[in-house]
């Protein structure tokens, strides 16, 4: 009789167990009821149906800006297409191979994950690097060195989530390593961007600067937490923190970066006669003297101004930057009148007179 209880005991235990594995949303990944996190995996389809409607919601924005002829960046209309298009392939299409790879070793990678990041986090490096540069073409070092981080970063987190035993850490400490040199490049750029953006810009590039770095760190805390690392959260957890965290890293990130450069930028450069190219250019000559005093200088008018400034200014920009002949000076003498007569700020004033001095005498000091 006691065999025959243990027997059917071990027959309902196979059966709950069976039954476990067969529930969920088509994942046949682990219950981790003992983790406070897993509540999020219950709601799985409900947060991948948010993310679809925040990335089509900024899709059809984007759309209508293009149809109204205004700038907006290819990039941005690129990441919200494809964001669409993954979050109704993991709704629908999640039971296929393709979506989630099953390994011969046990493991379970989820391949849309990355082939995802493959194909999103170079666009959004490629709209990182055009936000200061006058012409969206140019290749810049700081781009060639984020987007080559980023590929080893990514290459190092799928060949960790394929393999098992010591090369798992092996592969996380190189990404991490690739990681730490993207951001170095990041900054460079977030510091350019800083340095020659008008006065009214800087708060939303320090709000982009946080998100990005605050974002892109949490992706690896959630690929050590997740069956890629510690398996503390089931799989279902897992794509759910990615949807929320994607919502700010790429959904709220580049409408910032499309507002700062394609509306904000555009309508300061529009008021002193400037394209958004112009407006950067004579921000880089300008910097080159004035440097850290131009933004102080943009919080004040020019009778603030103490002579003491005036007297240590130098003017180094060389002739050379300023070859292109009178539409320079034209340039400058609309930018002129169109500060003074608007009262705008000292630091853009500056900069068309520091200019103006370099194209017509430039070894004569202001």
């Amino acid at each position: 009789m006691m065999r025959s209880l243990l027997a059917s005991t071990g027959a309902s235990e196979d059966a709950s167990c069976a039954c476990g594995n067969s529930t969920g949303d088509g994942h046949d990944s682990e219950h981790h009821e003992d983790y406070s996190l897993n509540f999020l995996g219950d709601n799985y389809n409900s947060f991948l149906w948010l993310g679809f409607a925040a990335a089509a919601i900024t899709f059809i924005f984007y759309v209508r800006e293009r149809y109204l002829q205004r700038h907006c960046p290819w990039q941005v209309m690129y990441i919200a297409i494809l964001e669409v298009t993954v979050y109704l392939l993991e709704l629908f299409a999640h039971h296929e191979d393709a979506i989630l790879i099953h390994l011969y070793n046990g493991n379970t990678v989820y391949w849309i994950r990355y082939a995802g990041w493959l194909l999103t986090c170079p666009v959004i490096l490629i709209h990182l690097s055009q936000l200061s540069e006058e012409n969206e073409t140019h290749l810049t070092e700081q781009l060639l060195k984020m987007v080559t981080s980023n590929q080893v970063m990514i290459v190092f987190g799928i060949t960790g989530a394929i393999s098992s035993g010591a090369s798992r850490p092996v592969c996380f400490i190189g990404g991490c390593i690739a990681c730490g040199q993207l951001y170095v490049a990041a900054m460079e750029v977030y510091n350019r961007a800083y340095a020659l953006y008008p006065a009214q810009a800087l708060p939303y590039i320090n709000l982009m600067r946080a998100i990005f770095f605050i974002t892109w760190s949490l992706f690896p805390v959630f690929y050590i937490l997740g069956p890629e690392g510690f398996d503390a959260i089931s799989l279902e957890t897992s794509v759910v923190l990615h949807v929320l965290n994607d919502m700010f890293a790429k959904n709220l990130w580049g409408f910032l970066a499309y507002y700062v450069r394609s509306n904000l930028l555009h309508d300061v450069a529009a008021k002193m006669g400037l394209s958004e190219a112009e407006y950067l250019r004579h921000r880089v000559y300008a910097s080159s003297a004035v440097k850290d005093y131009m933004h102080e200088w943009e919080k004040q008018s020019l009778a603030g101004v103490s002579s003491e400034l005036k007297l240590n200014l130098k003017i180094q920009t060389p002739r050379s930057r300023l070859e292109s002949g009178t539409s320079d000076i034209e340039t400058a003498l609309q930018h002129y009148q169109v500060c003074t007569s608007q009262h705008t700020s000292l630091g853009s004033l500056l900069i068309t007179l520091i200019v103006m001095t370099t194209i017509v005498s430039p070894s004569t000091p202001l």
